[in-house]
């Protein structure tokens, strides 16, 4: 059976709003192929095949309105009723189409132990934003905390490096992304790494707020950043393996 084939069987059930899942359910459960049907679909959702343009050239049909979202809910409660099992893979080729059904599909892990990490780059950051834009996505706060989470990483990475004044201007490029997904916190954070770049005299809460925000992963609790006085430098304590930052009292630059 090919994809093709699959969809077409899904056709008839297509509504404007989604698909009429409970009379699909009810035709794949006493239809002695329907096991081969949804692993295709799954096979193809693994390979980043099942999209909106796969769905129209397929059937010609325009409807579901929005089909990332309509194919997302039907495989999710295909899964829960036992007939199909969860996708687990990584697509070769991306495409935002692709990404965006994986955001509306709970049934469908990158990878069933890293998918996190495989997706924390930057070659994805923009199109998770992008997802992350639409309210009803169900991956919406995982998406955000994705981006979040490798903005940091990258960050911290860079700290006391020469490249460190490059890597967070770069990071502070995406405030307006993250904005217009309507995520102020990461959008002021990035705002804030940019900053970090800019030479100028840093204060004792300056450079507090600098040991928070260039920690790896998560932003600590204020207690969990100390900062001391070292010579014309601040000594700045992070909570993580720890690590010591020196900032420069007069222009920033961190060591």
């Amino acid at each position: 059976m090919t994809l093709e084939e699959a969809l077409r069987r899904l056709s008839p059930f297509a509504e404007p709003q989604g698909f009429d899942i409970e009379r699909l359910r009810q035709s794949l459960a006493s239809d002695p192929s329907s096991a081969r049907v949804t692993q295709v679909l799954r096979e193809a959702l693994e390979a980043g095949e099942v999209t909106p343009s796969a769905w129209q050239s397929t059937t010609g049909s325009p409807t579901p309105d929005d089909f990332s979202p309509a194919f997302g809910r039907l495989w999710d409660e295909l899964c829960r009723v036992d007939l199909a099992d969860w996708a687990h893979g990584f697509p070769e080729c991306w495409s935002q189409a692709a990404l965006r059904l994986w955001a509306y599909t709970n049934g469908w892990l990158i990878s069933s132990e890293d998918e996190d990490l495989a997706l924390m780059t930057e070659d994805f950051v923009p199109g998770l934003l992008e997802v992350a834009r639409e309210p009803a996505c169900p991956k919406r706060e995982y998406v955000l905390g994705l981006v979040r989470c490798w903005a940091r990483n990258t960050a911290a990475t860079a700290a006391g490096r020469d490249a460190f004044p490059d890597v967070v201007t770069r990071l502070a490029g995406y405030e307006s992304l993250a904005r217009r997904a309507d995520d102020p916190e990461l959008a002021d954070y990035l705002r804030r790494l940019g900053s970090y770049g800019v030479p100028g005299p840093v204060d004792r809460e300056e450079a507090h707020q600098r040991g928070r925000d260039l920690t790896r992963s998560y932003e600590p609790k204020p207690e969990e950043v100390t900062v001391e006085r070292d010579g014309a430098c601040w000594r700045v304590e992070l909570p993580e393996r720890p690590k010591i930052l020196r900032i420069a009292f007069s222009d920033g630059r961190i060591s």
